[in-house]
Order: C-alpha cells, then sequence, then structure tokens
C-alpha cells in the first residue's frame, strides 16, 4: 500500500456534494491538474476536488510522477500496471469520499489520458474524458477511441443533477 496525496479544493458551496478527482497522466502530477477544478467549479459549486499525485517519480521527466513505469507498450505490461497502480488510487478515493460523508454514486473520477483512464475506471464508478484517447489494456484487442461525446456524456449528465 502506497499512501496518495495531492492537491485539493473545498467545494463553493457547503456540504459537498460531489467529489470529482482528477488523475493525471505520465509524467505530471495533481499540480497540473487542479486547476481544471477551478474551471468546473462554476457549473459544479458543491463538488470538492481533489488531483492525486501518482505514488513514483516519473523514470523519464525529472519533475513529473507515474503511477506506473511504461517502459514497454505491449498491453499485458500496461494491465499489470493498471490492475498494480489502482488499488492505492481506490483506497485514496474511498478515504476522500468517506472524509467528505459521500458515498460512491458521488464521485467522478476525470483523467487526462487512456492509462488514467483504466487505473480510475477499476478504482472508481464514473469516469469523465478531459482529452486524449482511452485505450483498453484489459482486452485481448486493444481498443483506442477518441475522447468523444460518449465519454463527455456522463459528465454532462452529473453536471446536471448536482
Amino acid at each position: 500500500m502506497i499512501p496518495l496525496d495531492g492537491p485539493r479544493l473545498a467545494p463553493r458551496t457547503a456540504p459537498a456534494d460531489a467529489l470529482v478527482v482528477l488523475i493525471h497522466g505520465y509524467g505530471a502530477d495533481g499540480r497540473d491538474l487542479i486547476d481544471i477544478g477551478e474551471i468546473w467549479a462554476e457549473r459544479l459549486p458543491g463538488a470538492a476536488f481533489v488531483a492525486p499525485h501518482a505514488p513514483h517519480p516519473c523514470g523519464q521527466a525529472p519533475v513529473g510522477r507515474e503511477w506506473f513505469p511504461l517502459t514497454q507498450f505491449d498491453l499485458h505490461t500496461l494491465r499489470r500496471g493498471v490492475e498494480g497502480a489502482a488499488p492505492d488510487l481506490a483506497r485514496f478515493i474511498g478515504a476522500e469520499l468517506a472524509r467528505l460523508g459521500l458515498g460512491p454514486d458521488r464521485l467522478v473520477a476525470s483523467r487526462r489520458n487512456g492509462i488514467s483512464a483504466r487505473i480510475s475506471a477499476t478504482a472508481s464508478t464514473g469516469t469523465a474524458c478531459a482529452s486524449g484517447r482511452t485505450s483498453s489494456p484489459t482486452r485481448s484487442r486493444a481498443r483506442d477511441e477518441p475522447c468523444g461525446a460518449s465519454r463527455r456524456s456522463g459528465f454532462t449528465r452529473l453536471t446536471r443533477t448536482i
């Protein structure tokens, strides 16, 4: 178990009625994404935002972080990396929900790329796409989809129901 932490934004209206987890990609950290929360908070004033830092220093970027090493891009290596990173993220998300007194139905995990999408989808109940592509290392054949309306529609529905 690796403890995670990262920057947070409190909801504009208290108490929090949702949690948005902003999950960065390879070579970034939570500080790169938390400002998105400032923008999204206009539409989600009751949402708390958190952007956890990945647990490991990035092997190929001197100041970035990584959820797992990206030294090989075969599907089995990616799947093992996702499966290894997801439990720590799930524990972090569970602790954040508990801290805010929220259930898992009040969670959105947003990611910046395909790998962090798989980590967040494994660890959470909702995933919204901010940019990038999604790739599925958990299937025998990779599926590479652009981030389109179907991926954003969950976030759009959430903003209307909160």
